[in-house]
C-alpha cells in the first residue's frame, strides 16, 4: 500500500510541474498541437522541463501498472517488465531532447515567413538592392542573421 502513496504523490508533483510548464511552451497550443508547438518552440527551457514531466508521469503510470499487475498476479517479473518500459520512454525522450537542443546549439534555419520578411524589410536599404538572407534560430526569440548582396 506504501507504494501506491509514493507513486500518488510522484504523480501530483510530476502532474503539478507538468501543468505549470505546459504553457510556457505554447500558450494556445490549440492551431499546432503540442509536437507542433515542441518544434516550433525556441525555448530550451520550457520544452525540456515539459517533456521531462511528461515522460516522468507516463513512467509512473506505467511503475503503477507494473506495480499492480505484479501484486494481482503474484509474478514480480511484471514489474521489471514495468522498469524496462520506464527506461525505453526515457532513453526515447532523451534523445529527441538531444537532437532538439543541437539544432537549437547549432543554429537551425528560421521559419521560410520569417526569412521572407527579412529579405523584404532589407530590400528597403539602400545598400542591400538584392537581399539574401539565412536567418538562423540562437535561443529564445533569437536570430542571427547574415544578409549578403
Amino acid at each position: 500500500m506504501v507504494i501506491y502513496i509514493v507513486l500518488a504523490a510522484s504523480l501530483l508533483f510530476e502532474g503539478g510541474s507538468w501543468i505549470v510548464g505546459t504553457p510556457r511552451l505554447s500558450p494556445d497550443p490549440a492551431p499546432f498541437g503540442m509536437v507542433d508547438a515542441f518544434r516550433q518552440s525556441k525555448d530550451p527551457p520550457a520544452f525540456i522541463v515539459v517533456f521531462e514531466d511528461s515522460a516522468a508521469v507516463l513512467g509512473l503510470l506505467v511503475a503503477a501498472a507494473g506495480t499492480t499487475a505484479a501484486i494481482l498476479t503474484g509474478d514480480s517479473r511484471w514489474d521489471g517488465i514495468a522498469s524496462l518500459v520506464d527506461r525505453r520512454i526515457l532513453a526515447g525522450v532523451a534523445l529527441l531532447l538531444g537532437q532538439e537542443s543541437k539544432a537549437l546549439l547549432i543554429g537551425e534555419r528560421a521559419d521560410p515567413k520569417l526569412s521572407d520578411a527579412i529579405i523584404r524589410m532589407a530590400a528597403g536599404v539602400a545598400a542591400c538592392a538584392r537581399p539574401t538572407a539565412s536567418p538562423r534560430a540562437a535561443g529564445a526569440e533569437k536570430y542571427r542573421c547574415l544578409l549578403e548582396h
